[in-house]
Parts: C-alpha cells; sequence; structure tokens
C-alpha cells in the first residue's frame, strides 16, 4: 500500500451506484398515493391472473383492497369514486380467484363483502351473486345458492350461465342425498346394525351399495 505523509490532505471520491426514497409510512401518504398503490396492484394482479398465477394473483387483489377499503380516507368526491371502485373491483377478482383455487368460503367471503358496499351497479351485483351461488352449491349451502342465483337471474334474465347454474342445485342435490345415505349405512354397519335416525333427506332403509366388503 502507499506510504501516506504526515499531515497530508486526502480527497475521496465516491460513486452513488443507487439510491431510492424511503417508502413512506401509510398515515404519510395522500389519498393519490393510496390510489396509485391500489391501482398498481391490481394491474400486477391482472397479469399475474393471466400468467395463470392464481395465489399471487389473489395476493395482489386482496394488497390492493388494504389500500382503497377506508373509506374515511378519501375526503374529495373524485377520490371517492375512485377508491370505490377499485374497493369493488378487486373485491370481485380475488372472488374469482378463489373460485379458481376452489377456496369456497373465501369465495363467499369476499362476495358478501362486495354486496355489502353501498351503490352497486347492477352488473357487479350480478357477478357477486352469481359466484356465491357458485360456491354455496360447492359447499352444499343450497338454500344460500337458490336465493343468490335467484336473485341474479332476476337482475340478468338473458344469462343463460345462471340459470344453468341454478338449475344444477337440484342435481347437486340429489347427490349429497346419495353420499349422506351411504355415510349413513356405513354408521349403521359400524354399529352392529343397530338402530339410528337418519340424517335429514336419507331413507329410513338407506343402504350402502357402495361397500363392497373390502
Amino acid at each position: 500500500p502507499p506510504k501516506i505523509p504526515g499531515g497530508a490532505t486526502l480527497k475521496f471520491e465516491v460513486e452513488l451506484l443507487s439510491w431510492a426514497e424511503p417508502e413512506k409510512e401509510r398515515w404519510e401518504m395522500s389519498a393519490g398515493d393510496k390510489l396509485a398503490e391500489a391501482k398498481k396492484l391490481k394491474v400486477e394482479g391482472g397479469v399475474a391472473l393471466k400468467a395463470g398465477e392464481l395465489e399471487a394473483a389473489y395476493g395482489k387483489y386482496t394488497s390492493a383492497v388494504g389500500w382503497v377499503e377506508k373509506e374515511y380516507e378519501f375526503n374529495e368526491e373524485t377520490d371517492k369514486k375512485e377508491a370505490f371502485e377499485l374497493h369493488l373491483s378487486c373485491l370481485l377478482n380475488t372472488s374469482q380467484c378463489s373460485l379458481k383455487l376452489k377456496d369456497w368460503p373465501m369465495v363467499v367471503k369476499n362476495c358478501t363483502t362486495a354486496l355489502k358496499l353501498k351503490d352497486v351497479p347492477e352488473a357487479s351485483r350480478v357477478k357477486a351473486l352469481f359466484r356465491r351461488g357458485a360456491a354455496s352449491i360447492k359447499m352444499c349451502d343450497f338454500e344460500d345458492a337458490r336465493a343468490d342465483l335467484r336473485e341474479a337471474c332476476k337482475l340478468d334474465p338473458r344469462s343463460k350461465e345462471i340459470r344453468d347454474m341454478y338449475a344444477s342445485i337440484k342435481e347437486a342435490e340429489m347427490a349429497a342425498k346419495k353420499a349422506d345415505a351411504g355415510l349413513f349405512a356405513k354408521m349403521v354397519k359400524g354399529a352392529g346394525g343397530a338402530k339410528k335416525k337418519p340424517p335429514e333427506g336419507v331413507p329410513a332403509d338407506a343402504v350402502d351399495i357402495s361397500d363392497d366388503g373390502g
């Protein structure tokens, strides 16, 4: 190393390779900042959804909701309107991701939140009701499914998709009752033939024909 004489004045050149503004805390952000963050996340969610990255898309949409769900943070009417539209859109997008992921309870949760918002446009109500109804069928909540799909059909009577989904409830109910009958028969067999009251809708003489004795 070079020898530096005592008392010498040293000069250094510093090269700044990168620099970024520190991220603001939420309380420091303006309404515009929050809207911009939500829009960015929504776009990223759309890219992930198109790529089939469902969990990533769901995460982006959920994060976007977090930036616009608090109505009191937006004072200007234009900001309120944009925040509402982003909130509703991202809730519906999360429900779509959850449907594809077969996360039925989360579909119901997000659609219910969307339907509770004020002044939801009719087309968005139809989407939320249809998706919640479809998830309710999968969860065997047939009465809830009927109520949602009936209302969706009233709002959009020309939709074949809604009518077909409503018609599928009867078949789903029959399949559920058949499954219950088989389960009940196994329970009776396991209890040595003891008499038990069958589940609602299951015949008293139900026999498990699926058991091959193995």
